[in-house]
């Protein structure tokens, strides 16, 4: 039997089953670190575990536990394999069908207006240049970020927690924000955390860290929470938006017989964004696809 890096395709006995996520995202310097523990179930012996982990990212420390005891199994060696951006552990002994976790530490970079990853999108106003962080996963870009089971048949809950600069206070992703600690884990910084998703693809996960501003778009009747936002420099474009963003979902709502299943929706105006992305509660947008004004764009544009 070949190596199972050798296969184009994670094996699907091995599935995941929830992630926590931690992510220190310092838009200063561009560089984030992060944790991440994953809950997987192996439906057949192990001695490796194999999962996506993008070139760009630098492993710095990974553990094996089986879950439930939380006894630690010993590790007999790792394999970055780049063709296939494959991170792989090599047990030192076979390990039952079981469900495990898969703890790992990892650092890397922030680029700029790549459109792929975790990025920062920078545009200039006049004098000003803005920036604002933001992520494009689809279609295998979720690697980029944290090692994962980047293939969408793979769907998991995720909780996330969000390290991040306090004056970047507009910090968004698939569901709304249940705790924020301000001057943690120090002065100037804020821990945001978010409540759990249902179970998604990595590749619908998403996330925003800005200093955008957020108007509130919900209609009378809908029992979830929908916002328009985009930078304070173009803010005064989103009106149109705030009165049709509720007027799609009440359409769909009615002509589907299916209720919006998700606490909220927000939708993001970013510049320079490559079209849209319909992640689960955070759409993402470029500017010309949300913002107007009647002066500056007409049917002839």
């Amino acid at each position: 039997m070949s190596d199972p890096w050798h296969d184009f395709r994670l094996d699907p006995h091995v599935r995941p089953l929830q992630y926590s996520l931690t992510l220190r995202i310092d838009t200063k310097n561009n560089v984030f670190n992060g944790s991440v523990e994953m809950e997987v179930i192996a439906h057949k012996e192990v001695d490796y575990f194999v999962v996506h982990c993008g070139d760009n990212l630098t492993i710095t420390d990974t553990r094996v536990y089986i879950n439930g005891t939380g006894d630690q199994l010993s590790i007999k060696q790792f394999l970055h394999y780049k063709p296939f951006e494959y991170f792989v552990i090599q047990l030192a002994n076979k390990s039952a069908s079981k469900t495990y976790r898969l703890s790992f530490d990892f650092t890397s970079k922030i680029e700029i207006n790549t459109n792929i990853g975790l990025y920062k999108a920078s545009q200039s106003i006049g004098n000003t240049t803005t920036g604002v962080i933001t992520t494009q996963f689809e279609p295998t870009r979720a690697r980029n970020v944290f090692p994962c089971f980047d293939e969408p048949v793979f769907k998991s809950q995720f909780d996330l927690t969000l390290i991040h600069e306090s004056v970047m206070n507009t910090t968004l992703t698939n569901m709304p924000t249940i705790d924020i600690h301000a001057d943690t884990p120090a002065s100037g910084w804020t821990t945001t955390t978010y409540k759990r998703t249902d179970p998604m693809s990595t590749y619908l996960l998403a996330i925003i860290v800005s200093d955008y501003v957020c108007h509130n778009a919900s209609a009378q009747g809908h029992d979830y929470d929908i916002k328009v936002c985009s930078n304070h420099e173009v803010v005064s474009k989103l009106g149109y938006a705030t009165q049709i963003a509720a007027k799609p979902l009440t359409m769909y709502e009615e002509y589907l017989g299916v209720k919006y299943s998700l606490p909220k929706l927000d939708l993001v105006a970013i510049p320079n964004f490559a079209g849209g992305m319909e992640n689960w509660g955070l759409v993402i947008t470029n500017e010309k696809s949300l913002l107007w004004t009647p002066d500056e764009y007409t049917s002839a544009n």
